[in-house]
């Protein structure tokens, strides 16, 4: 009983999140509307990554899409100012194409495309959402990996400026 409390809850949840999302009077403004979006990653082959970047809406398909500077564990620097090797180097980032798309009213689909790595896509199997954090599975991105967890943050749109 509690675990199908719990699937209706979630199944609830994402609704919310693509109706708040999807449903913005401000996706139809004359300048569009962007959202600022945050993605972390934690693949089977213990590399970590995190992204940052803004997604803007499209129509026909509805989406949202974005381009993502994605970092990585595995890739080191010295700072120069804390004095030591750091993960995550700000010099050896991946641009990654980010798209969130409405499937049907209630699914949406996750796509990830790395370009440095001769346009690689990944789909990411959405398993619900909290708050602005949708949480899904698929294989890993960046460095070949078969399995690996997501977390993607999308913040309702934002109004331009104009």
């Amino acid at each position: 009983m509690a675990t199908s409390t719990t699937l209706r809850t979630s199944a609830a949840k994402l609704l919310e999140f693509i109706q708040d999302r999807f449903a913005s009077p401000l996706l139809h403004a004359p300048f569009g509307a962007s959202c600022p979006c945050t993605m972390v990653t934690n693949q089977d082959n213990m590399v970590v990554g995190y992204a940052v970047g803004d997604l803007r809406y499209g129509e026909n398909p509805p989406r949202f899409e974005g381009e993502l500077r994605h970092y990585f564990s595995d890739r080191h620097w010295a700072d120069p100012v804390v004095q030591g090797i750091k993960p995550f180097s700000p010099r050896s980032t991946e641009r990654t194409l980010l798209t969130l798309w409405l499937m049907t009213p209630e699914r949406i689909a996750v796509t990830l495309t790395a370009f440095t790595r001769e346009a690689e896509q990944t789909t990411v199997q959405i398993m619900g959402c909290e708050g602005n954090v949708l949480y899904g599975i698929g294989p890993g991105i960046g460095a070949q990996s078969p399995s690996a967890s997501y977390l993607i943050s999308i913040i309702a749109p934002l109004a331009l400026p104009g």
